[in-house]
């Protein structure tokens, strides 16, 4: 099924370099998506957020020059040129703040995560209420990702540690190769285990152990409601510049798959 799935995509890319695709709706594989309710909101080619309605199929333009890192209820947090974009949600009104090098970005509870590459990656706070900037840890770690009990990071490529924001305590929850894909909600990670063909794995984040893994090979996913939607991964040498990408999603469930 996998390989089917991957030939599809192959064949869909060719056809669309082939066309000459350039819609201002194409996917760019280089920025983070996410689902809320009946929308997908993702960036497009040219660095423009947009929304996509599940149900009618049309896209809306939210935002010009935003490149998609994280999201949550009040806030879409972009990051281009050196630059993090605040788009409030409520107000439609975006705020930067500027001189931040970010290797990975979360969002949680008005706060934003990210390892700071001016300062060998250890990880800041930026408090979106008074904008303030200040070293949350001197952990170092390429990678983030964040729910409202803890921070999850990995460490020296091959570690994955859980930040409690109730203890302030560190824990090692998942050794492997290569952690740098993944995401969380409140109860499990979702990992691109590159020792297996980038498949994701679901792994509890209390007990650390792998509770399932699913025929997806993919390294940008996002999971919403027992569903995982994700662009499939596809050979470095086969990716047309990180364009025209498309979003498929599996149904937890049901064991399915259909393009979006």
């Amino acid at each position: 099924m996998k390989k089917l799935m991957i030939l599809i995509v192959i064949l869909l890319l060719t056809s669309c370099i082939l066309s000459g695709c350039g819609s201002d709706k194409d996917i760019s594989a280089a920025d983070k998506f996410f689902i809320e309710d009946d929308y997908i909101y993702y960036c497009n080619n040219k660095g423009d957020l947009y929304k996509y309605s599940l149900a009618d199929r049309s896209s809306e333009k939210i935002a010009e020059g935003f490149s998609l890192k994280a999201f949550d209820k009040n806030y879409f947090i972009g990051f281009n040129d050196n630059t993090l974009k605040i788009y409030n949600r409520n107000s439609g009104e975006t705020d930067e703040i500027g001189n931040i090098e970010a290797a990975s970005i979360a969002l949680c509870e008005n706060s934003v995560y990210y390892s700071n590459s001016a300062d060998e990656n250890r990880i800041y706070k930026i408090d979106l209420n008074t904008k303030s900037n200040d070293m949350f840890s001197e952990v170092t770690t390429n990678a983030l990702s964040a729910n409202k009990d803890c921070l999850i990071y990995e460490s020296n490529s091959n570690t994955l540690f859980k930040y409690d924001f109730n203890s302030e305590e560190n824990q090692m929850i998942y050794e492997g190769l290569y952690c740098f894909n993944f995401c969380c909600d409140d109860e499990n990670i979702y990992l691109s285990n590159y020792e297996n063909n980038s498949d994701v794995e679901k792994i509890d984040i209390s007990t650390g152990k792998t509770e399932a893994v699913y025929d997806i090979s993919s390294l940008n996913f996002f999971i919403n409601n027992n569903e995982i939607y994700y662009m499939p991964y596809l050979p470095e040498e086969l990716q047309p510049n990180n364009k025209n990408t498309h979003i498929y999603k599996y149904n937890i469930s049901k064991n399915s798959t259909e393009k979006i």
